[in-house]
């Protein structure tokens, strides 16, 4: 929730952040004030701290990044004396008037600097592409807003399912709605498979088993000779006839 402190607090982090605008504007170089210098430069009868970013670089020195102090004491210590028992890990101007700190418990408080309207901002997410925009925030907060993904869902993973946005349908075995035909192929053009052979029935010669003697469907080897009876003439399956004898094979010939 947003977190707005007294006007003495309010204060002292105008005054803080007016110093690190003020620093961080300094250039190496002198610029030229020109005359008659106008301190209200914004015209907005008041002289704050936007009126003195134009003016205090002309008085700059280089700038080197270091802990904020106040009253010889890092920022962080003198607020813990406040009895702020967090850490200031951001600062950020929201507008020409109005400043947050982002606090390590992710607290954020709004201040306006002197001569802004009074009341407290409304923090929130100002930025219209977002899909959480606010548009009663009066003091936009970036972390805050949230963005839809490239499958237009609010704050959304993404496109991580097997179709990207949605997983593959039911009774489907791909993205393009196909199924699988009776050879387990998807998008396959087999509409039977009877034998379930791995043969589709429009290419297979036995829709069906072939016996032991290669019939498809056959009885198998239930003959004399297995699949087929003793040959006319011969007496057994390895093609002997009877001798004179009367003997299968024999070697009588008279």
């Amino acid at each position: 929730m947003p977190l707005f402190l007294s006007n003495s607090y309010r204060a002292f982090f105008a005054l803080a952040l007016a110093l690190v605008l003020a620093l961080s504007s300094a250039q190496l170089s002198a610029q030229t004030v020109e005359l008659p210098y106008n301190p209200d430069s914004n015209a907005d009868q008041y002289i704050g701290t936007p009126d003195l970013l134009d003016f205090l670089p002309a008085f700059g020195s280089p700038f080197e990044v270091g802990a904020l102090q106040v009253d010889g004491l890092p920022l962080e210590q003198y607020l813990s004396e406040l009895g702020f028992a967090v850490t200031v890990v951001g600062v950020e101007l929201l507008s020409d008037t109005v400043l947050s700190f982002t606090f390590s418990n992710d607290s954020i408080v709004a201040i306006p600097f002197p001569g802004a309207a009074a009341g407290p901002s409304i923090v929130g997410c100002a930025d219209a592409t977002a899909c959480n925009f606010d548009a009663g925030a009066t003091a936009h907060y970036a972390a805050l807003c949230l963005y839809a993904d490239a499958c237009g869902v609010c704050d959304g993973p993404g496109s991580i399912y097997d179709c990207g946005c949605s997983d593959i349908p039911e009774g489907d075995c791909d993205c393009s709605g196909a199924q699988l035909d009776a050879l387990s192929v998807c998008g396959g053009s087999c509409s039977a498979d009877l034998d379930q052979d791995g043969i589709c029935d429009d290419g297979d010669d036995c829709i069906g088993a072939a016996d032991a003697c290669g019939i498809c469907n056959g009885p198998g080897a239930i003959y004399d000779c297995g699949c087929s009876g003793i040959a006319a003439g011969d007496c057994d399956c390895n093609g002997s006839q009877l001798d004179a004898l009367g003997v299968c094979g024999g070697a009588c010939t008279a």
